[in-house]
């Protein structure tokens, strides 16, 4: 996925992608570990922490217990990658940056985005669609679960950026 970071961004401007995204997030938004039968549940829960680092919430990194917040959190993740180009961890950068979601959150302001945003999109991107992005990721990966936005929400936050291509939400590409 990182080599197609970009081609994915922009693509979401497409109508058909975004409503591919969108249906996908649909998908995501009826999954809930937590809501499972209890044997389900019982056999789902661990303190074993599975899946790929970076991408884990806090509260599962720490307990093991899988939430819908949880998938909000990953999902949100997964909106700092498209929008920074960056992989969640990277050992590579100096301390401080080596974390997706540490560096970039100070930055997903409305006035401060830019600084964050793949620099090989060389500006060609709308910026109150990037803005509306990075606000909905910022929501997404805040570190208390209850502050976070069900699934549903994310969705239709992100909706009206499906015709943005100028800049403005809602107008025609």
């Amino acid at each position: 996925m990182r080599k197609h970071n970009l081609t994915l961004f922009i693509e979401i401007s497409s109508p058909a992608m975004f409503y591919s995204l969108m249906m996908m997030l649909q998908k995501i938004a009826d999954f809930d570990l937590s809501n499972q039968a209890p044997d389900m549940a019982a056999r789902l829960h661990s303190t074993r922490v599975l899946g790929t680092f970076g991408y884990h919430a806090p509260e599962y990194a720490m307990t093991g217990q899988l939430s819908s917040k949880s998938d909000v959190y990953s999902f949100g993740v997964v909106l700092l990658e498209l929008l920074t180009g960056r992989k969640p961890v990277d050992h590579t950068l100096p301390r401080g940056q080596q974390s997706l979601v540490t560096w970039a959150t100070p930055r997903l302001s409305e006035d401060k985005v830019k600084q964050c945003v793949d620099a090989r999109l060389n500006g060609a991107y709308p910026p109150k669609a990037v803005a509306k992005l990075a606000a909905v990721a910022a929501l997404c990966v805040q570190y208390e679960a209850d502050f976070r936005p069900n699934m549903s929400i994310v969705v239709k936050a992100l909706q009206p950026l499906l015709n943005t291509r100028s800049g403005h939400p809602g107008e025609a590409p």
